[in-house]
């Protein structure tokens, strides 16, 4: 419905003229904008509704910091999941072939990377997650001792240029898919630091991996079985030289996890 870039657009707004602009009803509409009202998303006056800071921050379509294809990417990904979260306790298994009707380790490639534009939904969905806390991120240590990063799936370069930004002696190589690479020229930034960065398209399970001082491995590990992690985590041990290190980020929070590299456990 693009409810914030109606706002954004042509409000403050009537309930009444939300509804009829987005084809709905009045009062499921009405419904709904309060709601965002009490979240601290729209503001409610005499005048109508119209969006908060945060709102413009996170909530467009095409905001800097948008939230909203991520949004719209858990919504077909990430909520079927829900569904099954009983078999999931009992059996203790991913349920990616109930929920998702495949049985393939990488079900965001296999549902994302079959055409053009669910690709670059979630290529922005990863972008605009990234660049909410990259610079926390990139921030959290002090990497100014690196010369040189790369940052495995690391997608459109969101916390690669941020790397760039903070650390200007560091040049970052961003290792990920070919068909991801291809696309990643769509969200490059102004500014000197875009020098610091290049792409480099490979599958980080099976090609060589690119040099680097630092690994970075940013909401990565979350996606795949132990045997997967394990398996990425010794082709990166192999790739060090001494004095290398590896720096993890999660999916849920901007915490880094950061370790020399030394020799993975058989």
């Amino acid at each position: 419905m693009k409810l914030f870039d109606l706002l954004r657009d042509e409000g403050p707004l009537s309930g009444t003229d939300v509804a009829r602009k987005i084809g709905a009803s009045e009062g499921g509409t009405g419904q709904l904008l309060d709601v965002c009202a009490g979240l601290g998303l729209l503001d409610k006056t005499e005048g109508g509704y119209s969006n908060t800071p945060l709102a413009t921050l996170y909530l467009l379509s095409d905001g800097e910091y948008s939230l909203h294809s991520l949004i719209m990417t858990q919504e077909e990904v990430g909520w079927p999941f829900f569904s099954y979260l009983d078999f999931a306790v009992r059996e203790g298994t991913v349920q990616t072939q109930r929920a998702m009707g495949t049985a393939g380790e990488d079900h965001y490639q296999e549902c994302f990377y079959k055409n053009r534009e669910k690709k670059l939904q979630f290529m922005r969905a990863m972008h605009g997650h990234t660049k909410v806390a990259a610079r926390q991120v990139a921030t959290a240590f002090d990497l100014s001792g690196f010369t040189s990063a790369c940052d495995l799936g690391g997608s459109t370069g969101a916390l690669a240029y941020e790397l760039a930004r903070q650390y200007p002696g560091l040049k970052v190589t961003v290792f990920d898919l070919p068909e991801v690479i291809e696309d990643a020229v769509l969200f490059k930034p102004h500014g000197p630091q875009t020098g610091q960065v290049s792409f480099v398209p490979g599958d980080f399970f099976r090609d060589t991996l690119p040099e680097a001082d630092l690994y970075i491995l940013s909401k990565i590990l979350h996606n795949w079985p132990d045997d997967k992690v394990h398996q990425l985590l010794s082709r990166i041990s192999r790739s060090c030289k001494p004095g290398t290190q590896v720096a993890a980020s999660w999916w849920r929070n901007s915490c880094w996890t950061r370790t020399s590299a030394g020799p993975c456990p058989p």
